[in-house]
């Protein structure tokens, strides 16, 4: 439900956090971590002052990209649990696709702040 362990009536997410779940394990410290655990924790916290139930989290991990400089990456696709698949993109291509990964994130943000 993302409590803390030893203040149960404070929500804990993102970086300052370990979080788990039952297909991915452990999470990993990542924007692709951070913006659905943090957006599912503001649910919690609006259902619990509503009267109701909080959920579970349900996440697991579909990708790893990584930026090598402007023109270089990689992308690997992964499992739920983050382990990595045999699958992998680099070069200009992965960069391309990890650029376009940053830019729907901060579009994301952008909405999310109106």
């Amino acid at each position: 439900m993302l409590r803390s362990v030893s203040h149960p009536e404070i929500y804990a997410v993102g970086d300052a956090a370990a979080a788990r779940t039952e297909a991915s394990g452990e999470l990993r410290m990542a924007c692709a971590t951070a913006m659905p655990v943090g957006s599912h924790a503001g649910k919690n916290i609006v259902a619990e002052l509503r009267g109701e139930e909080p959920k579970p989290l349900s996440f697991r991990y579909y990708v790893q990209c990584l930026s090598i400089g402007r023109r270089n990456g990689l992308i690997q696709p992964v499992s739920a649990d983050d382990s990595p698949k045999r699958t992998i993109i680099t070069g200009k291509t992965a960069a391309f696709v990890k650029e376009q990964v940053v830019r729907s994130t901060v579009r994301t943000l952008r909405l999310a702040a109106r």
